[in-house]
Parts: structure tokens; C-alpha cells; sequence
């Protein structure tokens, strides 16, 4: 007699649209991954008429998933840093960041444009998040009523050319400072509406593009208010390299850069995180951290820090350090190692208004050398830059991380849209670099990075 308990099996149909759900979840993913950091051909801008582009629509469906009672429920459980730190977002609980997500994009790679993205991909409700920042000379908006203009046919063209059963666009319109502009797409079959959300920092434009299924069109509007309620650009933090890697601590509340090629050697937020490298021949370990209710007002203060931790230092240089609101000191000093050879280091000390003490220390290789010292040949000059990227953050501006739930994790990809870069030669530009270490708020499987 058979059990009762084969009810509960999967049917044939529920089999069938589970593997087309991962099939168009895949296809949606390689749209955006890819799209977004695809190259293609420049942009123009001849006009704001767009007309519908033909083709929604495909012969094989899928059913979207049904929409429970009561609507979507979106939770924010952490903040995301992009591993470049020149943006961070609420990332929003099954949303997870595609494979090969992140973009990081500069003229170091033979383009004019430089940018930062990514793509996050929701396999339970079909949806997608596209978000980037991107400064490019080439521009001709400059302000939000250009864009108007500027989002002409072929912009959106090349923008969703990889939802190939088409775009339409639906409205578009100025909502405050940001020029929003709505679609219906066609994919595999399906149709999903769409929203692009454009705002300008400065000559950088920020942009977020957000997919759903059609049938649950409120899911752009509550995408769109969680999205941007936090997301935020660093313009001190764009005038850094965008291929360096970055840590932060959104707990206490920093971020520091350094060269891509240093690595992270732990990220337990709250506790001190170190990363080491090599900058020519000289090998150097960067050690930082913030420490709730401590102060160095002053220059005893900062001495006191140094010998506290390394009691055996000789301090050779203190010179008083100002960044915004925040006063502090650099302090050169020599660590003995176990050898008694002198080991070259430099703190710089930060004291936050929000009552924390703020520290980036380097131990070199360089012996016997105040690191302090100006236009020393054997001192690399890189030292000084990672130290000026030292930026304290905000820590009210960050969305409180949530215990991790278990979540849908697609083994595919939804589609992405499409950002495409040309080469001043209109060959294709050289691909991005892969996006490097930074601290995650939550325990996380790819690599994530920093925010004020």
C-alpha cells in the first residue's frame, strides 16, 4: 500500500518549473554579471523619444512565482560595501550577490570611464539589482534635467540588449533629485518590468536598475525606497585608486585602502584587522582597528598608545594629523623584532566624534628608519597614500546586520543589464580585476568593502 508521505512529492509540472526557474534564474544572472561589465559600443544621445523596441515575449514560459498575501517582505540585514569602497548600499536578505558580481572599471585599463558595480540576484522572487557609480569625461549630462536627453533610444538600447525579447519603455520622470524611468522586458518567454533610478554626485552619476516579474510590479517600488535610503557614494574615496582593495569596520566605523595585490589576513569586525604586502622591496604589515572609549587628545596620549602596545618602540617623530572633524597624531617609531633589529613603523591616530580612537600602524621591513621623514628614497612613497585613505565612517548610516537565515542560493543567473565601455580605439577594453578583499558585515562567500 503506498505511504501517504508520496503527496508530498515534487510532481512532474512542480519538477519541470523549478528547473525552468533555475534555467531562466541562470539566464537572468549571465544578463546582468555579463552585461554589466560588458563592453560595447559608445553611447549617443539624439533625442528623448524612445520607442518600443518589438520582440516581447518568447515561446517558452514560465510561471512567476506567486506573490503571498500581504505582499513582498524586504528585510535590509546588513550593510554592503563594493570591494572598491567607493559605494556601500543595504544589502536586502536573499539577494545575494551574483558570481563574478562585482565590476571595478578605470582608466588604468586603456578606457575613460571609470566605475564600480554590482548585481544581485533574488532566485525566489526572479529578481534583480543592478547598482553602479560611474564617472565618465565623455558625459554630456551634467545635471538631472540633462538626462532626460542623455536616456535616448540607443543608451537604452545598449542598457537592456540582453533582455532579448525586447524593451519598452513604460514613464519616466523626475522625482527629486533622482530621473527615474520605467520598462516592460521581454525574456525567454516572460515579461518583467524594470526601473532604472539615476541620480548625479558631483560629475559622478549613481544608478540603480531593478528587475521583477510583471505579475508583482509593487516589488520596484519597495526595491527602490530600501535601496536608496542607504545608498551612498564616498567622493573622498573616488579620488584613490578604484583597482586598491579596501577593509572596513562598519561596527566601529572606517575604511582603509591599500594596493590590490596586499592580502587580508583576518576580518573579525570589532577586533584589529590586519592585511600585508609589498610595496617594491620593502614587506609591510598594516594593522587597523577602532577602540570604542579611548582618546589621544594628546602628544603623551599618542606616545602612550605606542609604548602600551610595543613596549620595547623607541618613538622618533610625532606630528599632529587633522582629517575633517577628527584630530589625531603620526607617530614614527622603531620595533625591536626578537633579533633586536630595528623595524621601521608609523602609526597614524584618529580620534572620531563619536568617542573612538582610530588607528592604521605599519611595521616595515626597513630597519632603523623614521618613516616620517621627507623625500627619503628608501621610504615608499605608497605608505603616505594608503594612510591618507583612512576615512571614518558613520556607523548610523549602516543597517544592523542580522543574524544569517538560510536562503535560496541559485546555482544560475538572472540577466543583468548593460553597461558597455569602449576603448579609445573601439577594441574591447582589457577585463576588470577581480574584486579584491575587503571585511564583510556578515560572513559571506564572496568578498565585500567600505562607507561614511
Amino acid at each position: 500500500m503506498p505511504s501517504t508521505k508520496r503527496k508530498r512529492d515534487a510532481t512532474p509540472e512542480m519538477t519541470s518549473q523549478r528547473i525552468l526557474r533555475i534555467i531562466a534564474l541562470l539566464v537572468l544572472v549571465a544578463i546582468f554579471a555579463v552585461g554589466g561589465l560588458g563592453l560595447g559600443s559608445p553611447r549617443t544621445t539624439t533625442g528623448s523619444d524612445v520607442s518600443p523596441t518589438p520582440g516581447l515575449g518568447s515561446p517558452t514560459a514560465l510561471i512567476f512565482p506567486t506573490i503571498a498575501p500581504g505582499g513582498n517582505v524586504i528585510v535590509p540585514d546588513r550593510t554592503y560595501f563594493h570591494s572598491s569602497a567607493i559605494f556601500s548600499m543595504p544589502h536586502l536578505q536573499g539577494w545575494d550577490l551574483a558570481q563574478s558580481g562585482e565590476e571595478r572599471v578605470d582608466p588604468t585599463q586603456g578606457v575613460k570611464i571609470t566605475r564600480a558595480g554590482a548585481t544581485f540576484i533574488n532566485g525566489n522572487s526572479l529578481s534583480v539589482i543592478h547598482a553602479f557609480v560611474e564617472k565618465d569625461p565623455d558625459r554630456t549630462a551634467k545635471v538631472l534635467t540633462d538626462l532626460d536627453k542623455y536616456y535616448d533610444k540607443a543608451n537604452l538600447d545598449a542598457a537592456w540588449s540582453n533582455f532579448t525579447g525586447g524593451w519598452k519603455e513604460t514613464g519616466r520622470r523626475t522625482d527629486g533629485d533622482k530621473f527615474v524611468v520605467d520598462f516592460q522586458l521581454g525574456l525567454s518567454g516572460n515579461t518583467y518590468v524594470g526601473r532604472q533610478v539615476a541620480h548625479f554626485e558631483g560629475d559622478w552619476l549613481m544608478v540603480t536598475r531593478l528587475v521583477a516579474p510583471n505579475n508583482n510590479p509593487s516589488l520596484l517600488d519597495q526595491l527602490q525606497s530600501n535601496i536608496w535610503s542607504g545608498f551612498v557614494f564616498y567622493p573622498n574615496i573616488a579620488q584613490w585608486p578604484i583597482t586598491w582593495s579596501a577593509t572596513a569596520d562598519p561596527t566601529v566605523g572606517y575604511v582603509i585602502k591599500y594596493p590590490a595585490d596586499w592580502r587580508q589576513l583576518n576580518a573579525e569586525l570589532g577586533k584589529p584587522i590586519v592585511v600585508n604586502g609589498t610595496l617594491r622591496d620593502v614587506t609591510v604589515t598594516l594593522t587597523t582597528q577602532g577602540e570604542p572609549g579611548k582618546v589621544a587628545k594628546t602628544e603623551q596620549d599618542a606616545r602612550a598608545w605606542i609604548t602600551t602596545l610595543h613596549p620595547k618602540a623607541v618613538i622618533l617623530t610625532v606630528s599632529q594629523e587633522t582629517r575633517g572633524d577628527a584630530m589625531g597624531f603620526n607617530i614614527s617609531y622603531n620595533d625591536p623584532d626578537p633579533d633586536g633589529n630595528a623595524r621601521s613603523a608609523l602609526v597614524t591616530l584618529l580620534n572620531g566624534a563619536n568617542g573612538t580612537l582610530y588607528s592604521a600602524n605599519f611595521l616595515t621591513s626597513i630597519r632603523g628608519l623614521d618613516l616620517l621623514q621627507q623625500n627619503n628614497a628608501s621610504v615608499p612613497p605608497e605608505i603616505g597614500q594608503i594612510r591618507a585613505t583612512l576615512t571614518l565612517l558613520s556607523t548610523a548610516r549602516f543597517v544592523p546586520t542580522l543574524t544569517p537565515t538560510n536562503t535560496f542560493t541559485p546555482t544560475a543567473t538572472l540577466p543583468i543589464t548593460n553597461t558597455p565601455i569602449v576603448t579609445p580605439t573601439g577594441t574591447p577594453a582589457p577585463p576588470t580585476a577581480a574584486p579584491a578583499t575587503i571585511a564583510p558585515t556578515t560572513p559571506v562567500p564572496a568578498t565585500s568593502a567600505p562607507a561614511f
